[in-house]
């Protein structure tokens, strides 16, 4: 493997395990302020679990980025 290559998947792996870190978090608060929160304060939280999601998504991005750089590997060796 070429060493750009691993720079690259090592760059694509750590923005994941990044982004799902700070989503589980995120996603912890939630549930904690959930269980307190009056009713009309629920509906303000929606932003964080959207945000959450997102940041989810863009760790699934960049893992199948990653298995595609592996996949591609195996096929050149």
């Amino acid at each position: 493997m070429k060493k750009k290559q691993k720079q690259t998947i090592l760059t694509k792996v750590q923005t994941a395990a990044t982004e799902v870190s700070e989503s589980v978090t995120d996603l912890d608060k939630l549930l904690r302020e959930l269980k307190t929160a009056p009713r009309a304060e629920k509906t303000t939280i929606s932003k964080v679990v959207e945000q959450a999601f997102l940041r989810l998504k863009d760790a699934r991005d960049a893992l199948a980025d990653v298995e595609k750089l592996v996949k591609k590997e195996k096929e050149e060796e």
